[in-house]
Parts: C-alpha cells; structure tokens; sequence
C-alpha cells in the first residue's frame, strides 16, 4: 500500500513562510530612489570622508546659509552613505533599503514563531506593518532608525523574560545602541523615551522584585544620558524643534510634519481601533496582556497620529504589540493555512509592485524617473553658466549633489533655511513681486532652476489692470529673466542683462512658454506669435530632450500655423515684452 506524502514539518512552513516575508520585503523596498533629500545627505557625506570623519561644524552647502554654523546630526548615516554609494553605486544605495526592510520582517517574524504564533498569522501580522511602513522606506537617516526600532524591541522584551546576569546582559546593549542611533537619526529622541515607557511599566509590575525594576530604570535613564554621546551634546535635543518651528510659518507647509488625518491613512485609522478590539478580547479569553509592550505600542500610535514622521515605527512595532491578539499555543497547521504562510506575503509583494507609486516613482536602482532636474543640471554644466544660483527646496538636495562644488540656494535643511523660508512664503503668498526681485538681488541671483507650478497668479500692471499667469512667468518676467532650456521636470533662467548675458543671447526660447500652453494658444491666436520661430526653437529644443511632452503638446498647437505664415504680422511679439504685457 503506497504511503501517504508527508506534510512538511513546522521548520519547513516557517522556512517558507520566512521566504515569503522576505520577498515581500524586497518588493516594498523596490521602489527607485525618489527622497528629495537624498542629494544633500550624500553631498554632506562626501565631504565628511573628505574631512577624514570630522562632522561639520558650518554650513557648506548653500549660499544662503554658508558659515552659519550647522548641526548635523545625521552625519554618520550620510557618511556610511557616500563611502557605500564611492563603492556600489546608486544600485548600493538603493540596496540599503533592501536590507533595512529584511531587518524589519526578520526579527518580527523569528520573535513571533520563537513564540508559537502560527505562521499565517506571523505572515499576516508582517504584511500589515510592512503595507503601512512602505512609505517610509526610502534612502534617508530614518531608515535605519526603522531597521533599529525591532532591535530596541527585542532587547527590552529579551531583558524582560530574562532571569538572573541575563537581564543585565540584554539591557547593556541599549545604551550602546542609542549611541549609534543618535549618530544616524534623532529618531533616537523616541528610541530613549520607548525604553523609559517600557521601563516604568516593566517597574510596576514588579513591584515584588525591586532589584528588575532598578535595573530597567536605571538603563532608561542611561539611555537618556547616551542622547549626548554625540559631536554636538545637547544641540542635538533641539533641532526637531526648530523644524517643527521653522515650519510651523503661515505659507509653508511639509506633509511629513503633519498629522494623520491630514492625508487618508485608512489603514491607520482601521489598525488602531481593531487592535484595541482585539486585546480586549484576548483579556476577556484569559490571554495574559504584554503592559509594556503595549505601553510602547500606544506611544508609537500617539505618535503616529500626530505626525506622520513617527507613522512608520508604529507599524513597524505593529507586529510586537499585536503578538498577544493571536493565538500563541501550538495550533495544528492544516493544509489551508500552511498555504496562506507563504501565499499572503508573495501576493503581497506582488500587489507592492503593481500598486500606484506617488509621484510615478519607478522600480530599481537609479534615480526616480522625472523627478529630480537631472538634464537642467547637465545644461547648467554644459553652459558654464555663472553666478549664484536659485532654486526651490525640493531641487535643492538633487541639485547639491549634481553640481558638487556649486553652493545651492536653499535645501531641505528646515532648521537652518527658516528666516529664508518665511521670507519666502510672505513674498509668494502676498504675489508680491518688488519683494521677489529684492530677495534674488539680494542674494545676487544671477540663474534659476524653476519648478512647474499650475496655479496661475495674478499679475498687476502700472495702470491698475490686472491678468493672470503662470506661476513662473510672474516671478520670472522675461522682461527680466531668458529661458535657455527647460524639459518636463524644470526650466533653466539667466538674467538678460546680468553675468550670464551671453548664454540669454544665444540660447534663449523667446516663443515658447513650457510652463503655460494655455497663454501659448492665446497668444499664438491672436497674431502675438511667429510660428516659424516658434517651431525653430522647438527644433532645437528637440534636438537636447527628444522625449519632451511639453514640446509635443506645444508643437500640436503649431500644427495649424505653417511656417512662414505669421498669424498677426508685424504685431507678433516674443512672450515677456513690452509691446506684449498691457494686452495680454
């Protein structure tokens, strides 16, 4: 009689199901570099290697802040950045999120089935927290505060069950990691106060036992004092304050320092209330509640709620409070969940890389595709172009890495851009332009690498009438400012009359207007345009970005307009001129 298939043993499903959350990871973390700030932190890293190590002590990076003196507490992450990318490449720097993402399941996932948990419910527990981490996963500092957050978590719950030297031996290594952690990301600030929630609760339930309870005090309040074991001491505990108050002007916004009901982060606002539901449940069953493992749970929840920063380690934790709301006895392992251990997490990892990405993010190892003004940095270079430069905030990492040497004018750096940044915000929320062309000839802005903005503006003429315009062609007149190259993501100004005169002489696009086809069809209908110009411009500035849809929709308006054929004769009138303003 043929024997029976044997059913693969509990080390072979959680082999599986370890395989599945490990493609899952890979997946989520798949996503090409797209954080605005990834140029500047790998900008400061090279300069820290070139310094021998040494973190800065002044800004070097802008022109708007050189010399102010700068507290760089990310450096050694942007340090391990640059000596990983001097290797490997952008493919290296993209791997860091790769290993980040398999630290955040790993440990999770090894804790859980240490504990019994049926692989299903480990599988279903880590797909959650990775679902909702994933926006998160990107080649910043806080990367690694995500990848250090289950290692705090399995020290603190390892020091816990101890008995004996073995509590000591689990909670020595806190201190030591937050003296790492506060070098790489003031997430460590949280890391310090998780271990004193878990602390304070751990010291209630023991009351029997003072000796446990002294000693997880004491590591919480080392754990606080290793915050200062970095270059910078105490500063350090300050700057997520001065962010928070830089940002905190009428006109500026950061969704990342905002709130969870800013944005719809369903998952969220689903995860929270059903947990509390379910832990409920399992004290009513007689299942034994982990206090401080849901103290640091809540904690994280607050935070996460309030802004959405500290959203990420909720979820990452999400797997280590929620252990006690499934069953954590041997369970038999029928086929259907043996099935779902390995099934859930690969379809999750599937559904990652098919689902929407923000800001049509690609997958793989290079920069997000359209994203960062990779060809206006290449025509800077190109052009020799002169004089300090402007641009906005989320050019400004990119941009600080592209033209290495070239002080940018401002960067994601919120703390030490903050009188800047309102200065800004109270010139473009009052569309006040005499107080624009102060500020750029103050800094002596000689070039500009400008965003695409849709809104239109009002402009205001001498005699009182007022149109409206693109965004760009208000604060970049072309009375003032040349466009001598532009493509889908950003336009490239130099002053007419400035260090840069003869580039604007050479290379400027006087008929076409990138940022505004309306204007461009209103123009080109009333007889305001020379559509042979018109299309020799845009065949040379087909000839540097053949891919450009701005140029196609643009030459689609030209269709009708045959070359040699001007539609208004002697009235047509570069965009930005004096005879072309009052009607417009």
């Amino acid at each position: 009689m043929p024997r029976p298939p044997e059913r693969p043993g509990p080390g072979a499903v959680a082999g599986l199901t370890v395989a599945g959350l490990l493609i899952a990871a890979s997946c989520a973390a798949a996503v090409s570099i797209r954080s605005y700030d990834f140029g500047w932190h790998l900008r400061a890293g090279e300069e820290i290697l070139a310094a021998g190590g040494r973190p800065p002590d002044v800004d070097t990076l802008s022109s708007t802040a050189h010399g102010q003196a700068w507290v760089d507490h990310e450096w050694l992450f942007q340090a391990a950045l640059a000596a990983t990318v001097r290797r490997g490449g952008l493919a290296a720097a993209w791997g860091l999120k790769h290993v980040a993402a398999w630290v955040v399941v790993l440990l999770p996932a090894a804790w859980l089935l240490a504990r019994r948990t049926p692989p299903w419910a480990v599988a279903s527990l880590i797909v959650l927290a990775l679902e909702g981490a994933r926006f998160r996963l990107a080649v910043r500092p806080e990367l690694v505060g995500l990848a250090l957050l289950p290692v705090l978590l399995l020290l603190l719950d390892r020091a816990r069950r101890a008995t004996g030297r073995g509590v000591v031996a689990w909670l020595a290594a806190v201190p030591l990691l937050i003296v790492f952690w506060v070098n790489v990301h003031p997430s460590a600030l949280l890391a310090a106060a998780l271990t004193g929630v878990f602390a304070v609760v751990v010291a209630l339930q023991e009351r029997g036992r003072g000796e446990r309870a002294v000693v997880f005090l004491l590591t919480a309040f080392l754990a606080g004092v290793c915050l200062l074991a970095n270059p910078y001491g105490a500063e350090v505990l300050t700057v997520p304050l001065r962010i928070r108050s830089a940002l905190a002007i009428e006109g500026l916004a950061n969704p990342e320092w905002g709130h969870a009901l800013q944005q719809p982060f369903w998952l969220f606002w689903l995860l929270v209330p059903l947990l509390s539901v379910l832990l409920v449940r399992a004290a009513r069953h007689g299942i034994r509640i982990d206090w401080p493992m849901l103290a640091v749970g809540a904690l994280l929840a607050l935070g996460g709620a309030l802004a959405l920063r500290l959203l990420g380690f909720f979820y990452v934790a999400l797997p280590w409070v929620a252990a006690r709301a499934v069953p954590s006895s041997p369970v038999r392992q029928r086929g259907m969940s043996r099935t779902a251990a390995l099934a859930l997490p690969v379809l999750a990892g599937i559904g990652f890389l098919l689902a929407p990405r923000p800001g049509g993010a690609g997958i793989g190892p290079e920069l997000s595709p359209g994203r960062f003004p990779e060809a206006m940095a290449r025509s800077y270079m190109e052009y020799r172009v002169q004089g300090p430069l402007y641009n906005p905030v989320r050019f400004g990492g990119y941009l600080s890495w592209a033209l290495s040497g070239v002080p940018v004018f401002i960067d994601g750096r919120n703390e030490l851009h903050g009188p800047l940044l309102a200065e800004i915000a109270d010139c473009r929320r009052r569309v006040d332009v005499a107080c624009w062309d102060a500020l750029l000839d103050r800094w002596n802005v000689e070039a500009a690498m400008v965003e695409y903005d849709a809104r239109r503006l009002p402009d205001r003429f001498p005699d009182g009438r007022i149109i409206t315009r693109s965004a760009a062609s208000v604060w970049f007149r072309r009375s003032r400012w040349a466009l001598i190259d532009w493509d889908d993501t950003a336009m490239l100004y130099v002053r007419r009359a400035g260090v840069n005169a003869e580039l604007a002489a050479r290379h400027e696009d006087r008929w076409l207007t990138p940022d505004d086809a309306e204007g461009f069809f209103r123009r080109l209908a009333a007889g305001r345009i020379d559509p042979g110009a018109a299309r020799q411009e845009l065949r040379r500035h087909g000839a540097r970005h053949p891919q450009s849809r701005r140029a196609r929709l643009l030459e689609s308006l030209l269709d009708g307009h045959p070359v040699g054929e001007p539609v208004g004769g002697e009235n047509t009138e570069p965009p930005g001129s004096d005879r072309e303003r009052p009607s417009d």
